[in-house]
């Protein structure tokens, strides 16, 4: 059996706590100063040099890439706390779709800073792909636990109502003041529920508009022939 040199060991510790509090000091600086800061402004708010972040990550997409990590273990950790801490279905699917948007309403910056990131672009690595494959991971986990779906069903679902909610809260960064973040979850939460406001009855409620219109309008064409016939 190998060896294991304690020096060695706690160095690589020291290493990983060291990484992981240079990217909870990023993600500070980009909150305050806003998603388009540099390496310059990151290092001056950590208190140290690039030279140092340098030694950590491999370069400025590496440590973007760890941002952007450290917000998606973030959310589904909280994603997982507010389901749990419901006693009911429906309010489990609410208060998930909350805490997705409460992290976008608390992290603006940090968000933007994830999800639409040039560097990280032109790295070659899709950033939104990755954090929605983290957070769906662990949503497939926690529809795991339920009864009911089948197994296949996990991930496709997982990933579908990610897709939906972050498409919906994308928006609503970008819309500031048209709903609250109370009226956007609870709007989605119908959507989902397939219950009274929701996508179901906007599409029974055109299409039964659609068949009274038609059937006045043929009403009325046969009323004129009639009429005509008469003459």
């Amino acid at each position: 059996m190998a060896k294991v040199d304690g020096r060695s060991a706690r160095w690589d510790a020291h290493r990983l706590a060291r990484r992981a509090e240079l990217v909870r000091l990023t993600a500070a600086c980009v909150e305050q100063h806003g998603a388009a800061v540099g390496m310059d402004q990151i290092a001056g708010y950590a208190g140290t040099s690039k030279a140092v972040f340098y030694r950590h990550f491999a370069d400025k997409a590496d440590l973007y890439r760890a941002v952007g990590q450290l917000m998606a273990a973030t959310l589904a950790d909280q994603l997982a706390a507010a389901i749990a801490s419901q006693p009911e279905p429906r309010a489990m699917v609410r208060a998930g779709i909350d805490a997705f948007l409460a992290v976008l309403d608390r992290n603006p910056q940090v968000y933007r800073f994830v999800v639409s990131n040039p560097v990280v672009q032109r790295s070659g690595t899709d950033p939104v792909a990755d954090y929605n494959s983290q957070i769906a991971g662990r949503l497939a986990e926690l529809i795991a636990e339920l009864p009911g779906p089948d197994p296949a069903l996990r991930r496709p679902w997982a990933n579908a109502i990610v897709g939906l909610v972050k498409a919906a809260g994308d928006w609503w960064l970008d819309h500031p003041g048209e709903l609250s973040r109370a009226e956007l979850a609870e709007s989605l939460t119908r959507l989902l529920w397939g219950e009274a406001g929701g996508l179901r009855d906007a599409l029974s409620a055109a299409t039964e508009s659609a068949a009274t219109e038609s059937a006045a309008t043929e009403s009325a064409v046969t009323q004129s022939a009639a009429t005509e016939e008469i003459r």
